[in-house]
């Protein structure tokens, strides 16, 4: 029976975890996937590659917990990027196409670099050599990848409308939502360790690694000689302080036969998982008030969670290559203006009520905000406003 119910929960989590990564890649711009800076994204997965498992070392050698406890946090430091650092940047409206490509890389360097640091740091910690079950493993890693995937296919043929992707980031939320409560129930069900370790050596090797990869994350990614907007910042340190508990706890529980062990440390590895999500919120509350995100810090905190900012987050690279893609099929579309924290939904009730409506030839309607031009007096109105911002704005792209 206990058989059957790790089968229905591998799957379901399977399942699920598919479902967040696709709908919360969908809801990502295209483009902004190829504007990505190579600099930030060495960086992060340089943070997560190197410093996180150098942080998960020292703490298990500095406080010597039991051993299921010390191997099991090695794993979790040693593990890619959980598929969750997603929901909190787009709910946070973090720099969510960063998040995404982190994920996905993360994963596939995993098959390298996971069995590499745990092969170093257990053997430095324990003189032996850990063995990993493969076969599950692989799984969790292929789900990852063809769910982003497929999701940035589906956001990149679907012409980056804004209501979509709101809606995908939407229903990528209750997904998220619905992963914590399967996870909470299936393991309080199932596991015979105590729910709550009354080891203080337990509790400093998980939360240790933990607030350690945030701060020191965050601090790196902040130098000004790498010259990375806060928003970018903010999810380098989610993504390198927020590890993939199902790979993980998959990974533990192929090392121990002993059922109670077994448990133990997959305890170890929700609570791990437990404490991120704790933690991770308080600090995206934080710096989202000290307007380190997208969203405002003016908005409240039912609109900043329920819109999607990343819709407003078009460079000037992004804008010219939409205009030279537009002019070579003979279309002339209008490109929005000043959207940087701003949610698709402003976006386009500002379009509906002060804006010109744009027929393009594909049958997609397009507003463009206007705003009145304090040098034109009386005389402008929304249509000649939309002509005048046209027109500054082809000149702004020949200057460029």
């Amino acid at each position: 029976m206990v058989a059957v119910n790790q089968r229905v929960a591998q799957v379901v989590s399977n399942v699920l975890l598919f479902g967040l990564v696709f709908c919360m890649s969908a809801s990502v711009n295209a483009r902004s996937i190829k504007r990505i800076h190579k600099t930030q994204l060495a960086l992060g997965l340089s943070l997560q590659w190197l410093l996180m498992p150098l942080l998960g070392f020292i703490f298990v050698k500095a406080v010597e917990p039991q051993y299921e406890v010390a191997l099991t946090v090695m794993i979790l430091t040693s593990s890619p990027g959980g598929s969750l650092s997603n929901w909190f940047c787009a709910i946070f409206n973090a720099d969510l196409p960063l998040s995404v490509a982190m994920t996905t890389l993360s994963t596939i360097i995993s098959l390298g670099m996971l069995p590499l640091n745990l092969l170093l740091y257990t053997y430095l910690a324990f003189n032996q050599r850990v063995d990993i079950s493969w076969s599950i493993l692989l799984i969790t890693i292929g789900v990852v990848i063809s769910a982003v995937t497929g999701g940035l296919m589906l956001a990149y043929y679907s012409g980056d409308n804004p209501l979509y992707k709101q809606r995908s980031q939407a229903i990528g939320s209750l997904i998220g939502l619905a992963i914590i409560l399967w996870s909470s129930l299936v393991t309080t069900v199932e596991t015979k360790a105590p729910i709550l370790n009354p080891h203080w050596q337990y509790w400093i090797c998980i939360c240790g690694p933990i607030l350690c990869g945030l701060f020191f994350s965050l601090f790196i990614a902040s130098i000004p000689y790498f010259n990375i907007p806060r928003h970018t910042c903010v999810a380098i340190a989610i993504e390198v302080c927020f590890q993939n508990v199902a790979i993980s706890s998959v990974a533990s529980m192929s090392m121990f036969v002993d059922q109670y062990r077994r448990d133990l440390a997959v305890r170890v590895a929700l609570t791990y998982g437990g404490i991120e999500i704790i933690v991770l919120l308080v600090f995206c509350i934080v710096l989202w008030k000290m307007d380190w995100m997208l969203a405002p810090s003016t908005d409240s905190i039912m609109k900043m969670i329920t819109n999607n900012y990343q819709i407003g987050t078009m460079s000037r690279e992004d804008a010219r290559e939409e205009r030279e893609e537009s002019s070579q099929d003979g279309t002339e579309v209008a490109l929005p203006i000043d959207t940087s924290a701003r949610s698709a939904s402003d976006y386009l009730d500002d379009g509906k009520e002060n804006g010109a409506q744009v027929e393009p030839d594909d049958g997609k309607e397009v507003y463009l905000e206007t705003r009145p031009n304090p040098h034109d007096g009386e005389k402008g109105n929304a249509t000649a406003g939309a002509n005048e911002t046209i027109t500054a704005m082809r000149a702004c792209f020949e200057a460029l």
